[in-house]
């Protein structure tokens, strides 16, 4: 998360959604202060005062797994999440992708939950929560309703990237750069992870919300 008083927003970074180049990007606005841990959701904070803009970026819930899985295969075991996510079968052999995907449950981070959130915004809760099954729409949820003010949408972020810079930092648009960002190969190879119509179906459902309210299409 980024928090800016002065110009009152807040960035909700949901993960695999670009959200490291917006968090670079955004720190380069006077004011913006780091929020930890990275990935809370609105629910699991408490606010100032005002309430900020809300910033967010979501993504096809296909493409965003599938790059969700080959950022784990080169990242490895690295804390509680990723072990979770990364344990072998039930027969010791490595998790394929249908496996990885069905793993939603929620998952406490030991090592991150004594993490301030920051100056200002502060924790709700000491346990720091994250799951592969949440809709992008769990984290914008505050109150009970969806609180986002601007979602740039992946799929054309730097035409949504140029519109937010009018917004929040005109005198001087700040560039998005590319970080953690799939390789051709990689994409390429994404509908190859889906030839199992089951998975393919199985995001569906799990991501119904996401693609209700922003009409994402299933790969070919």
């Amino acid at each position: 998360m980024i928090y800016n008083a002065e110009r009152n927003f807040l960035f909700v970074h949901i993960q695999k959604t670009a959200g490291t180049a917006i968090t670079s990007s955004l720190l380069g606005v006077p004011g913006s202060e780091f929020v930890q841990p990275a990935h809370m959701r609105l629910s699991d904070i408490r606010l100032p005062g005002r309430m900020p803009i809300v910033i967010a970026s979501v993504r096809d819930p296909w493409a965003r797994l599938a790059s969700w899985w080959y950022m784990m295969q080169k990242k490895g075991v690295h804390n509680d999440f990723s072990a979770y996510l990364l344990s072998p079968l039930p027969d010791g052999s490595p998790v394929d992708f249908s496996t990885f995907i069905r793993r939603v449950d929620v998952i406490e981070e030991t090592g991150d939950g004594g993490k301030s959130a920051g100056k200002v915004v502060q924790k709700r809760w000491r346990k720091y929560r994250k799951s592969l099954g949440w809709n992008q729409l769990d984290y914008l949820l505050c109150r009970g309703r969806v609180a986002a003010d601007v979602v740039l949408r992946f799929e054309h972020l730097e035409a949504d990237w140029a519109e937010l810079m009018g917004q929040i930092h005109p005198e001087a648009p700040l560039l998005l750069p590319e970080l953690n960002r799939s390789s051709p190969e990689e994409r390429h190879r994404w509908g190859e992870l889906y030839a199992d119509g089951a998975d393919i179906d199985f995001v569906r459902h799990q991501f119904r919300r996401d693609i209700a309210r922003w009409g994402y299409q299933p790969p070919c």
